[in-house]
This record gives structure tokens, sequence and C-alpha cells, in this order.
């Protein structure tokens, strides 16, 4: 009988094809394929999960039967904050704490939220892919929920732990989530600090004590939301949000021809965007 391969042989496999991917695309862009940008940016973001956090999602995390999960944050009921706008405001849609062992639910948007695009966002606060994608369309996808042309959806997952020595793409989802229960209408500004501040991988990652700082310059200063990050209080359903989502086939996109779940997935009502065009062109389909 053939040796199955170790862990380590494994990951080294799965390095060396991503080099090659991100070499791929850097002659690409090399060769001055401006208007593929974002297809090219979606190939490197491929390349950073699968060379720094062990795999992409698809392959990283085997589907796993969701069975038990810890209780989780309130406001979030689909696992996601959902959040609404109109003329320049930004509001998170309230929920109750989800049940341990309940399944997320699908936020039913109602009166003049109905009949807008109901757009998803799935990330790692860890990531600099998603790194790189808040920084070119934060604004942009804001914006149009501000002005009452989009209903947006964050969902916080932990996809990179391999890349930080502290599990810290768990520890931020679990920040993330904290903030999503206790300062739901501070969720956007915190997110744009914490990506600001995102360490390098091959790092620790921020410290509990770090988030706590960047948290509270955002003007979340509860004491109990800082007891929520020190005592990973919503770990076990970080895990859970994370692992359904590998199971979800409708969010897998094809990059290079490898098929998995990225980070990040931009979809509207479940399904993901092909990352052909601009986000912008996107939101106008």
């Amino acid at each position: 009988m053939a040796k199955r391969p170790n862990r380590a042989q494994t990951e080294n496999r799965m390095a060396a094809e991503a080099r090659e991917a991100a070499k791929r695309t850097q002659e690409l862009a090399a060769k001055g394929m401006r208007r593929r940008r974002v297809i090219i940016s979606s190939s490197v973001a491929a390349a950073i999960v699968l060379i720094l956090g062990g795999v992409a999602l698809g392959i990283a995390l085997k589907p796993k039967d969701i069975v038990t999960t810890d209780a989780g944050p309130a406001n979030m009921a689909s696992w996601g904050i959902a959040l609404t706008g109109s003329d320049g405001n930004i509001t998170a849609v309230r929920t109750d704490a989800t049940a341990a062992t309940a399944s997320p639910e699908a936020t039913e948007w109602t009166g003049d939220d109905a009949d807008k695009k109901h757009v998803q966002l799935y990330l790692d606060w860890a990531c600099p892919a998603c790194k790189a994608f808040e920084e070119q369309n934060a604004d942009l996808l804001t914006d149009a929920v501000a002005s009452g042309e989009i209903t947006l959806e964050l969902f916080p997952l932990a996809v990179v732990d391999r890349a930080y020595s502290t599990d810290y793409a768990t520890r931020g989802a679990n920040a993330a989530a904290c903030v999503a229960d206790l300062a739901p209408d501070s969720f956007l500004d915190v997110q744009e600090r914490m990506f600001a501040a995102q360490p390098a991988e091959g790092t620790a990652g921020l410290s509990n004590e770090d988030m706590i700082r960047i948290i509270g310059e955002a003007g979340v200063t509860d004491p109990e939301l800082a007891t929520c990050v020190t005592d990973g209080t919503y770990r076990g359903w970080v895990e859970a949000a994370t692992n359904r989502v590998a199971q979800d086939e409708s969010l897998r996109t094809t990059i290079e021809g490898r098929t998995a779940f990225y980070t990040p997935t931009l979809a509207t009502d479940g399904k993901p965007w092909d990352r052909e065009g601009t986000v912008a062109d996107y939101l106008t389909r």
C-alpha cells in the first residue's frame, strides 16, 4: 500500500502550487493586462490563502456536520451582521442572540428594504486579500448602503489561522462577533480600523489587548466587550459559522481552474460574484 503523505508534505505541495499561481499572476501583470486587474487581484488572493493560510477554504476546511455549537451573538441571526441605510445613514438590523445548536436564519427584508439589491460579503479580518478588497471597495459598498441602493450582510470567518502563531483569525472573528453583539452600529468603523492594523502573516497577529484598544479607538469602550474579546466568548460559534460556509457549494467560485471557497467572496442573494469586471459594475447588474 502506498504511504500517505503527512500533513507537512501536503502543505508544502499546496504552497508550491500557490507560489506557481502567484508567479503566473505576476507574469500576466507584467504583460500590462491592466483590464484584468480585478481578476488578477482575486488570483493573488487565492495564492495568499493557499500559501499562508494552509489552503483555500474548500480544501483547508473539511466539511463538518454542524451538530452542536456555542451560542452566538445578538444581531447575527443569519450568522452575518445585516446593514441597511438611507439618507446617508447606516444602521445594523437587530436580532436576538443565536441559541446553541440553532441554524442561521435568512434575513427577511421588509418595507423599503425589500426591493433593494441584497449583497453578502464573506471575509476574514486576518486575510490580506480581504484587506485589499476593503481598501478598494469599502467606500463603494458603504455609500451604496447609506444611499439606500443595497443592503449588506457581513459574515466574519476564521480562514487563515495557520498564517499566524496564535490562531489570530479565530480571535479576530470572535472580536467581530463581540462588536456585532454589543456595538452593532460601530461594526463598519471597527472593521476599517482592524484592517488598517492588520499584522503581517507569519507573526503572532494582534493580541487581544491590541484588538480591544483598536475597538476602543472606534468609540467602543464597553468593559463587557473587552471581556468578550479576552474570553473568546464566540469561538465555538465562529468555528461553526466557518464550517457552514465550507459546506456551501453555492459559494464556491473558480479561479485559474481551481474551484473552492475563497475569501473575500461577494454575493447577491447567495449567488457569488464571478470576479469579472469591477465591483461597481457588479452592483449595477
